[in-house]
């Protein structure tokens, strides 16, 4: 469907966006340039929020009716009027906050150096034995789950002691999806575990870079360095959903708001896409094809149109010429 694409949502030139997140009807988007902004008609228009002017916000929190928001320095603010003023909260530890996330009456935070954990809303924060650069924070079963430097590991005492569940060179991106758990790699791909990390295995994203995953409807999104995919089989499979891009965009962060899927780019701010435009995509196989291989086209001959199976061992490019 030549209709079916990402529409582009212009902050700045060449602006990066690393967090957008929303409540109520208002969105937030933190940049690498300009600092916070905030739309309220869907990100077709944005403001800078003064107080967090030139700040970089890594990551967002919305909890107890409020929003807080951390980022480079040991910046973590709170706003309890949907972004219309935002208080700081010192933090006793000179550090670069890269995820929050809550977990009972807890908020943990990834940083460059460590997770730590507070449970006075940031007024005070302690260190756990989790003692690496934590990139990410998800839930898995009443438990959580972080992807660090070194691997994947899981609490559950609500942040207090960590185990390893999984050992991988840089992981960007962790989610749990249905029965699996998700973990997107620097240099190795996306891998799944269907047995809470006893044992992985590569799902059909073998290269790429994931940065992020959303999980929603039984369906889990990639933003990955080359684009968004979608998965409908708990992330074994994926589809490259990039129509309208020109160029796949390196996605930094994702966000559901309004039926619509948003993603923040390096470079190119935010690209958005209605969810019914990304969903209906049926797998055709569970296992990663071990060649290259061509179908035969149907039905043959063809007018106006035809079907023409492919499957690749590797996630690649593609150039299909009809003579």
């Amino acid at each position: 469907d030549a209709k079916a694409q990402w529409v582009n949502h212009f902050i700045d030139y060449g602006e990066e966006v690393w967090s957008i997140s929303s409540k109520d009807n208002k969105m937030f988007a933190g940049t690498y340039i300009l600092g916070v902004c905030a739309s309220t008609n869907g990100g077709y228009n944005w403001s800078l929020c003064p107080e967090l002017e030139l700040y970089k916000m890594r990551s967002f929190l919305v909890t107890d009716n409020k929003i807080y928001a951390g980022g480079y320095n040991s910046r973590f603010y709170v706003t309890t009027n949907d972004g219309i003023n935002w208080n700081n909260i010192p933090m006793s530890v000179m550090t670069d906050i890269t995820s929050l996330y809550r977990s009972g009456e807890y908020i943990l935070a990834g940083t460059i150096h460590s997770l730590l954990r507070s449970s006075n809303y940031g007024i005070n924060w302690i260190s756990t034995n989790l003692n690496v650069t934590t990139n990410c924070l998800a839930a898995n079963n009443g438990k959580v789950i972080a992807g660090t430097t070194f691997g994947i590991y899981e609490s559950g005492d609500n942040g207090a002691t960590w185990t390893v569940i999984g050992t991988f060179n840089g992981v960007r991106a962790v989610a749990r999806a249905g029965s699996n758990i998700l973990a997107g790699t620097m240099l190795d791909g996306v891998h799944y575990s269907s047995n809470d990390g006893n044992s992985w295995q590569k799902t059909s994203l073998t290269t790429l870079k994931a940065n992020n995953f959303i999980v929603s409807d039984n369906k889990v999104y990639a933003g990955t360095d080359s684009g968004v995919y979608v998965s409908t089989n708990s992330g074994v499979n994926w589809v490259s959903k990039n129509e309208g891009m020109q160029v796949p965009r390196v996605v930094l962060s994702m966000h559901i708001y309004s039926n619509r899927i948003y993603i923040g780019t390096n470079g190119q701010s935010i690209w958005s896409r209605p969810l019914s435009e990304l969903v209906g995509i049926e797998p055709i196989s569970v296992e990663v094809p071990s060649s290259y291989s061509l179908g035969q086209n149907y039905p043959n001959p063809f007018n106006p149109i035809t079907v023409i199976s492919f499957q690749l061992s590797v996630v690649s490019d593609v150039v299909m010429k009809v003579y």
